[in-house]
């Protein structure tokens, strides 16, 4: 029997005689067998196993410690898991990458992690091979070189080849038609793309049409503001003198009264519309044909146009029991007999 029984049942012996005590021994021995068995079962509580032997309490304690070593790399491992969720990387890994190299750095400082870097390299790369980037112009690029790398980006090969139409029945007047051929030169020169010389022109016929209304709504306005002014002034005879106008600007030779009533004033406003203007043809063309407010539109013809409508109230006037003695239009054809006379004998001076 081996010395870690005898000691075992020495442990437990409290006396009595020598075979007592190998029977002891025998039992106790059996005893941290079976401590030991339990310990190698791993589950930490051989210890308990009390009586049992010295031999059998050592080994239990043994188990014990591990157990509780098991124990501890448990909570070992949870702590790794805890550091790889945290990443593998250093807090300084972009210096590590960029060095001395400060711009390289900031560049860097866009990605939160070496995974986002990558993803961002695998993502540059992806759209590369897709043909989504397309490689730069050299420089100091060969006409070959040139051509090539427009017919990639889909540049046209002259300015004359690009699309200029902004919508669909929008043609460009002839005024617009030498910036538009300037812009699309400029516009190959700096290689632009079809689709961004086509928005340039799409903003500026935008532009132009407000531009154009914005001058309609003006000229509605002065011109409002002036027929205004002018109404107030005539009166009654508002029409008939806006008829001397007429005639005053129709006797002007070579179409210069057309030039005059489509030009513009200082501020962008027609002329056309100007009261100033308008008066001042009235007054001219008074002052040139004394008949013009009395016969507006008889032209060269007004003077028998005058002699017939004289002749006509005379006639009237033989008569006592017609309107122009009598009725609600009697005093207004009185006015009228007087205003021809007046207006026959101012020709008669002018003639003489």
């Amino acid at each position: 029997m081996s010395d870690d029984q005898n000691n075992g049942g020495g442990g437990n012996a409290s006396g009595g005689d020598g075979q007592q005590g190998q029977s002891q021994q025998q039992n106790d021995g059996a005893n941290g067998a079976q401590g030991q068995q339990q310990g190698g079962a791993g589950d930490g509580q051989s210890n308990q196993q009390q009586g049992s032997g010295e031999g059998g309490t050592q080994q239990g304690q043994s188990q014990q410690g591990s157990g509780a070593k098991a124990n501890g790399d448990g909570q070992n491992g949870g702590e790794g898991d805890q550091q790889d969720a945290k990443g593998y990387w250093p807090e300084d890994w972009r210096k590590n990458i960029a060095g001395d190299d400060d711009k390289l750095l900031k560049r860097l400082e866009r990605y939160g992690s070496p995974k986002a870097l990558s993803d961002a390299l695998v993502a540059a790369q992806a759209k590369i091979s897709s043909g989504q980037l397309k490689a730069a112009l050299p420089e100091n690029a060969t006409p070959e070189q040139l051509a090539a790398w427009r017919a990639d980006n889909g540049i046209p090969k002259s300015p004359d080849k690009y699309d200029t139409t902004i919508a669909e029945g929008h043609v460009w007047g002839e005024a617009d038609k030498p910036l538009i051929e300037s812009f699309a030169k400029a516009a190959h020169d700096a290689n632009m793309s079809p689709a961004a010389v086509k928005s340039a022109l799409k903003w500026y016929g935008d532009l132009q049409a407000k531009q154009v209304e914005q001058a309609q709504n003006l000229d509605a306005q002065f011109k409002k503001d002036n027929v205004d002014e002018l109404r107030q002034e005539w009166g009654p005879e508002y029409r008939m003198q806006v008829r001397v106008v007429d005639e005053f600007f129709e006797s002007l030779p070579d179409g210069l009264g057309e030039v005059l009533l489509n030009a513009r004033d200082a501020n962008g406003r027609p002329l056309g519309a100007n009261a100033k203007l308008l008066r001042w043809a009235n007054q001219m063309q008074r002052e040139a044909n004394p008949l013009a407010t009395v016969l507006p539109g008889a032209g060269v013809n007004s003077l028998q146009s005058m002699e017939g409508e004289i002749d006509k109230l005379k006639g009237m006037m033989a008569d006592r029991s017609s309107s122009y003695w009598k009725g609600p239009e009697a005093p207004k054809l009185q006015a009228r007999y007087r205003e021809l006379l007046e207006t026959k004998e101012r020709v008669g001076k002018r003639a003489a």
